[in-house]
Order: C-alpha cells, then sequence, then structure tokens
C-alpha cells in the first residue's frame, strides 16, 4: 500500500470520526447554526477528499515503514496525532483552550519558535477566532465536558 493510501484512510477516519461528533452537537441555535455546523461541513469535505486522494492514487511508491520515522513524515504523524488530540481536547475542556494548546504543541514541535512568541500567537489566535465565530457569525464555542458542555 502506498503512503498516500493509508494517508487517505488515515483522513477518512479523522472525517468519519468528525461527522459522528458533529452530530453529537447542536447543527442550530436560535435560527443561526450551530457548534456542530463546521465541523460537519468540514469533516464533510474532509472524507471527500480523502475519497479522492484515494482514488487517484496510481499505486507508485510503496511504503517503507522504516521512512515513517524519518523528519518529513514523522512531523506528519505528529501533526495528525496533535489534531487527533484536539478534538479529545475540544470534547473534554472546550474550543478556546483547545485552540490554545494545540497552537503551542504544533508550533513549539513543527515550527520551533520561542515560547513567548508561541503562547503570544497562540492566545492572539483563540482571540480572533472567537470573536469571528462567537461574537459576529453567533457561533457558540464548545465549553468541553469538563467546564459544563
Amino acid at each position: 500500500m502506498t503512503s498516500r493510501r493509508i494517508f487517505s484512510v488515515a483522513l477518512a477516519a479523522a472525517g468519519v470520526l468528525g461527522i459522528a461528533g458533529a452530530l453529537q452537537v447542536d447543527l442550530t441555535a436560535r435560527r443561526n447554526i450551530g457548534p456542530g455546523a463546521m465541523p460537519l461541513i468540514y469533516s464533510c469535505l474532509l472524507l471527500i477528499l480523502a475519497i479522492v486522494f484515494f482514488c487517484i492514487d496510481k499505486g507508485e511508491g510503496t511504503l517503507r515503514w522504516s521512512s515513517l520515522w524519518t523528519p518529513p513524515a514523522r512531523d506528519g504523524l505528529v501533526f495528525f496525532g496533535l489534531n487527533v488530540l484536539l478534538l479529545v481536547m475540544v470534547y473534554l475542556i472546550g474550543t478556546a483552550a483547545a485552540i490554545v494548546a494545540f497552537s503551542i504543541a504544533s508550533l513549539a514541535y513543527l515550527k520551533r519558535m520561542p515560547l513567548p512568541r508561541i503562547v503570544l500567537f497562540s492566545v492572539l489566535w483563540a482571540c480572533a477566532l472567537y470573536v469571528i465565530f462567537v461574537v459576529l457569525l453567533k457561533v457558540p464555542f464548545e465549553r468541553g465536558l469538563l467546564f459544563g458542555r
């Protein structure tokens, strides 16, 4: 099996999990889109993209397991793992805190930026997303299981 096909299967699994998770959250809220609408749309698009990648693979370049632990593939695996962890964190601690934690972890590992810059960017990014979605679009952030969902 090629690396593209393995990646496609992983994307499809993430898409299916995202759809299942989004359907557990309200899709509408007070005549507006709810917190589950955007993850549902994103997950459906991810699933479609995975199917397209799987179908266009020509079977070239079979995967060697040892190549998964070299820097480009390893970084991809770490990023995929961080995204899975992000999904779990949104469910447990809520969207805003999960975005900050995900941004800090991914920038620290993948970009190796200085810590003060990482924290500043992560907090500003979470604030910007809060203003865009919660304030302007009236899409509430998930509060998380630990904070009274």
